[in-house]
Formats: structure tokens, sequence, C-alpha cells
């Protein structure tokens, strides 16, 4: 069971300001989960997606069109991401839910690109506060693993060429009860089985691999960031859903 729309908007909104404030320190230095990047650039890198996705939202846009670069102010770039932060949340609070614009999900609405941002942002919250100090984990990972395989991965594969990865995988959240298995077919199209909850296969063929770890470094593992999983099986299969998902 997904969250309500206003609910997502209150988490993006939570990571945006926290995302910010890890960002206050020196966004010179170096971010070790993005190569080549400092502060500055993963603020740029974000404050572009926001835009981005506000106009999306905010002219009910159908069509895709690519994200124009932007260049954070010398002076106070925080507060410029701030103000671009707060108006994708204005816009997403005043959106029905359910109207149509075009999405990188298999779900093309205005609430899916508010689950989409929320999970996006925690993790480039991760990114800042894993530069500039101690990283907290990510709340609400449990909901953000489900959107990546029952919405964002099919939407990967089946509209931007994302490769299709072969085998089953396993997800198990130690410190809950949830349990995902994702598996592939032919037909490109992606099954999620026993999300929020135990496992109920088909059959008993086990997992080809099976990820294990706390919600937070589950999504973390996903996104190839650091994180203190344990992974039991296949690990090609793993490597071929973190491809499908980050593109390497």
């Amino acid at each position: 069971m997904t969250e309500s729309h206003d609910t997502y908007v209150n988490w993006l909104e939570a990571e945006n300001h926290a995302f910010a404030d890890a960002c206050e320190s020196d966004l010179a230095i170096g971010v070790p989960t993005c190569p080549d990047w400092t502060l500055h650039d993963l603020l740029a890198h974000h404050a572009a997606f926001q835009s981005w996705i506000t106009t999306i939202v905010h002219d009910r846009l159908l069509e895709p069109f690519a994200p124009a670069s932007v260049a954070p102010p010398d002076d106070d770039a925080v507060s410029w991401y701030r103000s671009i932060g707060a108006r994708l949340v204005t816009t997403l609070r005043s959106a029905p839910p359910g109207a149509s614009v075009w999405g990188v999900t298999n779900q093309q609405t205005v609430g899916a690109w508010a689950r989409r941002q929320a999970s996006e942002t925690s993790v480039h919250r991760w990114d800042a506060q894993n530069a500039s100090g101690v990283a907290t984990p990510i709340a609400h990972a449990d909901d953000y693993i489900s959107e990546i395989l029952e919405h964002l991965l099919p939407g990967l594969i089946t509209s931007f060429g994302a490769p299709l990865p072969q085998g089953t995988l396993a997800i198990r959240a130690t410190d809950s009860a949830n349990t995902w298995t994702a598996t592939s077919s032919t037909g490109r199209i992606i099954s999620v089985l026993g999300v929020k909850g135990h496992v109920d296969r088909a059959d008993d063929t086990p997992a080809d691999v099976t990820l294990s770890g706390t919600a937070s470094d589950l999504l973390l593992a996903l996104w190839n960031r650091p994180s203190s999983t344990e992974t039991n099986g296949d690990h090609d299969v793993l490597s071929q859903w973190r491809r499908a998902l980050v593109g390497s």
C-alpha cells in the first residue's frame, strides 16, 4: 500500500531541507559517491532536475524534453537551491496527484513524480551528508524500494532501453518484515512478489541472489552506494539488476 500524495510531498520537502543543510558546509569538497563531482556540482545537478520536474508538472506536459543545465549563483548557491526545491514542493502540492504528465516510471502522473523525487532526493541528501560529515539512514526506504521495483525499473526498461536483467533477485530487510522478489521475462516485464510482506512464491525455486540488510542500506546498495549489506548467491545477477537501474 502506498502513502498519500501529501505524505510523499512532505517527505520530499524534509529531504530537500536536509540536502540543503548538508551543502552549507563547503561546496568545494568532493562527493565520494559521485566521482569527479563537488558538492557544488551535485547541488547544480539536483536543482536542474527539480526545475525540470516543476515545469513538467506545472505545465502538465505529456511529452519529454531534456532538462536544462543551471548555474548556481556564486554568492548564495544553497539559498538558490532552497527556492528551487520550494517551488517544486508548492507545485506538487497544488496539482491533482492523478493528473496525467510525462514521467520516468510506468506511472505517468503527478503523484508518481512526488514519490520519485522523495526517493531520489533522499539518496542525494545521503551523498551530500556523506561528503560533508556523517550521513543519517534514509527514512521510508522500504517504500522507495517498492517504488523502484514496481515502477521505476519497468519504466526504465520499457521506455528508456535499460538492459533487461536475467535472473531472480530477492531483497530482504533485516529491520522490518519486508521482503521483495523481482524477476524478469523475455516480454520485458518485471514482476515483483511479496512487496510489503514475506514472499509467497508460486514455486519453490530459490532466488538466484539475495541481498540482505537494513532498508536504508538496501536502497543505497541498489544505487551503488556504500552499505552494510550481505549478498548470497550469484553476484552477476545482482550486478545486472543494478545496471538496469543505474546504467553501470
